[in-house]
């Protein structure tokens, strides 16, 4: 999303996605600098700590507030493999109607593939195995069998 309302947005976007933390620092920073950042800004010198994790991890909790450029640079520096915290769900049930006993240790099968070479049509994705290991992270530990596939043609 672009123009004025994104930034907005995406403050939304986080605050719904329980990511109140790095909500909170974004708009601690709008607050000070007078609104959200422009598309033509300069880069920091060098990169800042924002780099372990997110979800409020334990690693996050010595480090010290960051500005909305570092947090950008950091992102748009390259892919890391991200740590991501499961949460239990906030909901209530008031009635069994509905439920149903999970009685399997596996919930299914998750299959990823994920095409890095496209033989000349597109640029090489390599950097997509970063994503494949934390979909495959996360699939795992809701409990799916994890199938792998790498660069595979419509068949």
């Amino acid at each position: 999303m672009r123009g004025p309302a994104a930034f907005n947005k995406f403050l939304k976007a986080l605050r719904d996605s329980e990511q109140d933390h790095v909500a909170d620092q974004l708009d601690d920073w709008l607050k000070k600098n007078g609104g959200p950042p422009s598309t033509s800004r300069a880069l920091p010198t060098k990169p800042s700590m924002f780099t372990k994790g997110i979800s409020g991890s334990e690693d996050q909790k010595d480090c010290p507030p960051l500005s909305i450029d570092q947090l950008l640079h950091d992102i748009e520096e390259g892919p890391r493999l991200m740590k991501i915290k499961l949460q239990k769900t906030k909901m209530s049930i008031e009635s069994n109607q509905g439920c149903y006993k999970v009685t399997h240790e596996t919930r299914g099968l998750a299959v990823i593939i994920n095409n890095v070479d496209f033989r000349g049509k597109f640029d090489k994705r390599d950097s997509s195995g970063y994503d494949v290991s934390n979909m495959e992270g996360l699939f795992r530990e809701l409990h799916f069998e994890v199938k792998k596939h790498k660069d595979k043609d419509a068949q």
